[in-house]
């Protein structure tokens, strides 16, 4: 098999875990205000959206070389994961940090399972002129060939090296601007929340004394004890008179020009992100955000495990998607409508269409007559006349 010709043994492997070195010191890696650009609601909604719906595509291999690997990456790719949850993870790395790796587990010449594997707890090393990548899974650390891993890559532009992609760096103004924006409506609504006076004495007092006087006042007339909302105040007060404060309230345009960056930045519209789209604005998601992603995960997973003599052959690896589901129920009626007396469809195919199961002899396809092949009909008479 192709990924097994020139494979190095586990045990070869541990031998020279210590002498490779690294070969390109970029990290690449963003971390933003607090933490990253996951822990932002918004850019997080957006990365959300895209896992979510990358986690629908359905893995299918094609050809003899890897038969038993079809089941293995159709229900559960590991032991942690499900096929989803694979494709949701895998989805999420690649979009925070531009590089996402897939290892294969091999067992005794044998592949046993996938792992999506984080660019920041790997890296591209050499040994005697080869490549290899040291990654580490679950608290474990290990190294494979790198002509042997799924390496997909996002802004694939780097000055120094092949190898990376580029950070997500240029998304920081607007990962600022979102912080501030968030603090500011946080501080805004404390503000605007606090009861404030201002007291005028008709004492001069000095220091410490307007200090004791202010406390008093507050303690007697704004604490919780006060239950009745009446402040009482004496002969020593000139004047008391109430702060308004105003509700802070965030710039509509601002708030959208922000919404706006970070659609355009990852391809996601706030219809998506909200389940809103309708069927046009999902099948242009799809075809911008989710198909670029399945063609690229198809020809990297192909590539890794395939020789091109097993090519050659037909085998791959294609992620496919039904893309019917978008669709809304008045559309799906109208192809099925066309679709069934014709030919195209049988009845199990169209009940799948619309989410229902199959039925007895529903795997039967049926055609009206006026669609029949121009030639001999089932009476062995020409009907080619009766066609024009």
């Amino acid at each position: 098999m192709g990924i097994f010709s020139k494979v190095f043994m586990k045990k070869e492997l541990r031998k020279i875990n210590e002498q490779l070195k690294v070969i390109n010191e970029y990290s690449p890696s963003f971390t933003n205000y607090k933490g990253g650009i996951y822990e932002m609601d918004l850019t997080r909604s957006a990365i959300h959206s895209l896992a979510t719906h990358t986690s629908k595509l359905n893995p299918v291999i094609k050809g003899k070389a890897y038969e038993k690997l079809s089941k293995v990456l159709q229900f559960k790719p590991n032991p942690y994961m499900t096929t989803s949850q694979f494709l949701y993870k895998l989805r999420t790395i690649y979009e925070i940090e531009g590089d996402a790796f897939i290892v294969p587990d091999i067992v005794d010449d044998e592949i046993v399972a996938f792992y999506p594997v984080s660019s920041r707890s790997s890296q591209i090393k050499s040994f005697n002129n080869r490549l290899f990548l040291t990654y580490e899974f679950n608290g474990k650390k290990d190294s494979i060939e790198y002509e042997y891993v799924a390496h997909l890559r996002k802004y694939y532009y780097r000055a120094s090296g092949e190898l990376y992609s580029a950070s997500n760096s240029a998304l920081m103004p607007t990962l600022e601007l979102i912080s501030v924006q968030n603090q500011g409506i946080i501080e805004g609504v404390k503000n605007s929340a606090a009861i404030r006076f201002i007291v005028r004495l008709t004492t001069s007092l000095m220091g410490k004394d307007i200090t004791n006087e202010r406390d008093r006042f507050t303690a007697e007339n704004l604490s919780m004890a006060n239950s009745t909302g009446v402040i009482m105040v004496g002969n020593q007060y000139a004047e008391v008179k109430q702060i308004e404060s105003k509700q802070f309230i965030v710039d509509a345009g601002q708030r959208k020009q922000i919404e706006d960056n970070v659609a355009n930045y990852f391809g996601v519209s706030t219809q998506i992100m909200q389940n809103k789209a309708n069927e046009d604005e999902w099948a242009a998601f799809y075809e911008g955000g989710i198909e670029p992603f399945a063609i690229q995960l198809s020809q990297a997973l192909t590539g890794m495990l395939f020789s091109m003599k097993e090519l050659s052959f037909g085998n791959e690896v294609i992620f496919e998607a039904n893309k019917t589901q978008f669709m809304s129920t008045k559309s799906k009626v109208e192809m099925i409508s066309q679709f069934l007396d014709r030919g195209v469809y049988n009845r199990d195919e169209a009940r799948e269409v619309m989410n229902m199961g199959k039925i007895p002899g529903g795997d039967i396809y049926h055609i009206r007559l006026d669609y029949t092949e121009i030639g001999e009909d089932k009476n062995g008479q020409n009907n080619r006349d009766n066609k024009k």
